[in-house]
């Protein structure tokens, strides 16, 4: 039980765990030095000091989580203004023709209007 609490359920919760922490603070530095302090306290509360080399394990593990994360969050802001710059450019688009729409329908009714002025 306590080799898959170590090698299976810690290193999930610590991905977990840092990748939430990681969306919240948005800073690595702040995220890993939280886990390693949590990990820190577990270490010398609940094993004996062997479990240090795991400490660092999992910060390091935390690490390479939280900068996954942080790479997947700027690249969903950059999508995201991308998307955002795309509907700008089609309602401008959509603006334009509207705007010439318009206004080809003021000159077809001057041009009505002149007409039955003729007559």
């Amino acid at each position: 039980m306590n080799s898959l609490l170590i090698y299976f359920a810690l290193p999930i919760a610590t991905v977990i765990l840092s990748a939430d922490l990681e969306k919240i603070l948005g800073n690595i530095t702040l995220t890993v030095l939280t886990i390693f302090a949590i990990y820190l306290v577990i270490s010398f509360s609940l094993f004996d000091t062997s479990f240090l080399v795991y400490t660092i394990l999992y910060t390091l593990i935390a690490y390479l989580a939280a900068y996954i994360t942080e790479i997947f969050l700027k690249k969903k802001v950059y999508l995201n203004s991308i998307s955002n710059l795309k509907l700008d450019k089609n309602s401008e688009y959509n603006y334009q023709q509207e705007e010439k729409n318009m206004c080809n329908s003021l000159l077809e009714n001057r041009n009505i209007k002149s007409y039955y002025k003729r007559f």
